[in-house]
Parts: structure tokens; C-alpha cells; sequence
């Protein structure tokens, strides 16, 4: 077997030991409504100490806590939800001085979907603080997993720094953005779609300004495939538990562009389905098909327009600087 088949495949399978065991644990013992938050933050959790470090998971694991149940907390308020994504999001911009943007990306999205459709545990403490200590706990189990597997995983690439003025600046901006997607959000009561509208503000928009377009383009056109293949399963099967089960399969494939730096859009295909799969299990499929379709489009639309108006800008700052990139 070639090295790099081995290394992937082993990637994949310690990916999943990180972040499935978890969500089904959570199930079994009836939190459902918790089960897709602890699978978004093992997954972020696994990617930090994976793509980055151990150190780095291990750093995240709390403010990752704090930032979730601040998020059950807020899911109300539209003033703190926009303030808190706006600082989680511009942290994340501002990590581009370190190269730590792919590592803490997930990151943000977790606690996006945790504000935009808080669960609702019903345990014996406040759910924010029961939210907040299961986000710690799964956290803290994907960063052992990705330290004990280290040695056997694909050797991390090296950071690649970005320019502090431009990390700094593109952190501002997508601190606003979020900030302001998130207000309408919370305020309009979008639920699980408006996570949806964050996830596609935080990949698409890039420190770049053409990088951003083409994302966008990429993600559109990889949603929209999705859409009509989720489609195209739901309408041929109906059970619940075969849809969930086919939406982890697709989940784990849709992994391997993304662990070998396909173009994006095969990920966002294969994300897609499995998501509104995921969805639709509880569901309606085709509501989640809809639902997912119409949010990736409009934060697809918001990140391209504030790409286009940024070019300007961006291409200033890399006359200013020597470099041909804007």
C-alpha cells in the first residue's frame, strides 16, 4: 500500500474514533439534541491538534467550552450573540499571523451552529453550563486521540504565516461580518440554517480577496450537486435510521478532499449531502435540502459582494507590501 493511501486512511479512521464514539454516546443515553454539537466540537478539537499541534487542541479546548455555553446562553439576545461570533470570528482572522487558520476554522463554525439553534438537554444543571462541560470533555478526548496517533498520521505541513496588517485586517472584517450575520440571525429566529449562513461566511470570505470568489463559486457549485443527490436518496429511501447511516458514510468520504487538498468544492458536494441527510433524519430531508441550499447561497452572496468591495483595497495593500497576490 502506498504511504500516502496508508496515511490517509488512517487519518480517516482517527478521525472518526475522535469524533463518533462521542455523538453516539450522547444518544444512547438521551441527549440527541447534544449529539451534532459534540460531533462539531470533537471534529474542531481534532482538526487544531491535527492540522497545527496537540498544544494547539489542547489551548482551544477550553476557550472552546466557554465560547459554546456563552453561546446557549446568548441564543436570545442578539446584541451578545453578534459580540461574541464577532471576537470568535476575528480571533480566527487574526490566526493567519500564525498559519493557524485551517486548524481553528472548524472552531468557529461549532459555536455558530450552537447560537443559531442552541440544544436543549434538559439535564439537572443550566444547559449552558451542561453544553459548555460536554464541549470540555469531548474536546479534551479528541486532542488525547490526535496525540496518541500523531506518529502514525500524515506529516503536518509547516504554518504558513500570513501578513500581520492584512491577518489583522481580514480579522476585523470577518469579525464584522459574522457580527452582523448573526444579529439577523438570533433576531430572526433563522435556526439551523443561520448556522449554515455562518459556516459559509467563515470558509468562503479569505485574507485574499480573489481567493474569497472563487471559494464562493467552488462552495455554490458544490452545494447545489449536493442538493440534487440528497435529493435523489431521500426520494428513494425513507428510513430514518438508513439515511442517517449513509450521511456518516458520506460524512467520512466527503473527509478525504479535504485531508488531501482537493479542490473545495468536492468537499462542499460531499458535505452537503451528508448534512442535509443528517438533517432530514429527523425531518424532512427536502426541507433540509431547501433550508441548507437557500443559506449557503446568501452567505455565498454576502462574502463575494464584501470580497468585491475589499479588492480595491486588497490590491493597495499588496502593491504596498511587493506582493502580486490580491
Amino acid at each position: 500500500m502506498k504511504p500516502e493511501v496508508k496515511y490517509l486512511l488512517f487519518g480517516v479512521l482517527t478521525m472518526i474514533l475522535a469524533t463518533v464514539p462521542p455523538a453516539i454516546a450522547l444518544s444512547f443515553v438521551d441527549w440527541r439534541t447534544v449529539a451534532g454539537v459534540a460531533y462539531l466540537g470533537s471534529l474542531a478539537a481534532y482538526l487544531a491538534a491535527s492540522i497545527a499541534n496537540w498544544r494547539v487542541g489542547l489551548w482551544l479546548a477550553l476557550p472552546l467550552a466557554v465560547a459554546s455555553g456563552l453561546a446557549v446562553q446568548f441564543a436570545h439576545n442578539p446584541w451578545l450573540a453578534a459580540i461574541l461570533l464577532a471576537i470568535w470570528a476575528g480571533a480566527r482572522g487574526f490566526s493567519d499571523a500564525w498559519g493557524l487558520s485551517g486548524a481553528l476554522t472548524l472552531a468557529v463554525i461549532s459555536v455558530g451552529f450552537i447560537v443559531a439553534a442552541p440544544p436543549t438537554p434538559h439535564s439537572s444543571i443550566s444547559n449552558a453550563l451542561f453544553v459548555g462541560l460536554i464541549i470540555l470533555a469531548v474536546a479534551l478526548w479528541a486532542t488525547l486521540i490526535a496525540c496518541l496517533m500523531k506518529k502514525h498520521n500524515m506529516p503536518a505541513q509547516p504554518p504558513k504565516p500570513l501578513d500581520r496588517k492584512r491577518a489583522y485586517g481580514f480579522g476585523v472584517t470577518l469579525g464584522v461580518l459574522v457580527g452582523i450575520a448573526t444579529w439577523f440571525i438570533v433576531d430572526l429566529k433563522l435556526g439551523h440554517p443561520g448556522g449554515w449562513i455562518i459556516l459559509t461566511l467563515v470558509i468562503v470570505l479569505q485574507p485574499y480577496a480573489r481567493d474569497g470568489v472563487t471559494k464562493g463559486v467552488q462552495r455554490s457549485a458544490g452545494t447545489i450537486l449536493g442538493f440534487f443527490v440528497a435529493a435523489g436518496i431521500a426520494s428513494l429511501i425513507k428510513s430514518p435510521g438508513i439515511l442517517l447511516a449513509i450521511g456518516m458514510v458520506v460524512m467520512v468520504i466527503a473527509m478525504v478532499p479535504m485531508l488531501t487538498g482537493k479542490p473545495y468544492w468536492q468537499f462542499a458536494f460531499g458535505l452537503t449531502v451528508a448534512v442535509v441527510l443528517f438533517s432530514g433524519a429527523d425531518a424532512s430531508v427536502q426541507t433540509a435540502d431547501y433550508e441548507r441550499l437557500g443559506a449557503t447561497l446568501i452567505g455565498v452572496l454576502a462574502a463575494i459582494i464584501v470580497s468585491l468591495i475589499s479588492i480595491p483595497f486588497s490590491k493597495a495593500y499588496s502593491e504596498k507590501i511587493g506582493d502580486a497576490k490580491f
